[in-house]
């Protein structure tokens, strides 16, 4: 499958010698250093293609909080719960610059269900109950396996066209801002 987003964030090597950062679509279980599991995965080709999918797949109302790390007024904004449809829209309107921009991370957020982070190293972050996830992430196709560990050296890439785009997100909904965690820009 080849990927709908010509233009990425994330290249293997230096600005002489760039090539998208990662080969492989998989996932794996990481226990952090406190206990807490999560499921680790990467969608090579279309990873807003597979957040689509895993919001399609819920019912309910969901928080998004868009990370600003390095544009306009940096920080994190959260927006209202917003019913799936809501989600979904923004998704296909943002997806592109989602996928190509380097300066934000996107989480979605379930109550009692499931927690989505989708980072700036095309990392993608779930959070929720193990083998209900590993099940949902079988039937999308992907398999268990050792993701690839971010490269070194690597570059981030930042495409004109996706310059001014977080403007618009801000513009999207009446978000609420606060400041970034110092975990926010690894």
């Amino acid at each position: 499958m080849s990927s709908p987003y010509p233009k990425r964030k994330i290249y293997r090597g230096d600005f002489d010698d760039e090539q998208y950062a990662y080969s492989k679509s998989c996932f794996e279980v990481i226990t952090f250093s406190e206990g807490t599991q999560a499921i680790l995965l990467r969608v090579v080709d279309d990873p807003v293609g597979f957040i689509r999918w895993m919001a399609s797949q819920l019912s309910g109302e969901a928080f998004v909080l868009y990370v600003l790390l390095d544009r306009g007024e940096p920080g994190r904004y959260q927006s209202s719960p917003k019913p799936q449809a809501d989600i979904l829209q923004f998704l296909d309107r943002f997806g592109e610059a989602l996928v190509g921009g380097c300066y934000h991370n996107l989480w979605l957020y379930w109550p009692n269900y499931l927690q989505l982070i989708y980072d700036q190293h095309d990392n993608i972050y779930l959070y929720g109950h193990i083998e209900t996830l590993r099940a949902e992430l079988t039937e999308f196709g992907l398999d268990e396996g050792s993701v690839e560990p971010i490269p070194f050296p690597h570059i981030h890439r930042y495409w004109p066209e996706y310059e001014s785009v977080f403007e618009d997100i801000l513009a999207h909904w009446d978000w609420q801002r606060t400041d970034l965690h110092d975990s926010d820009n690894p």
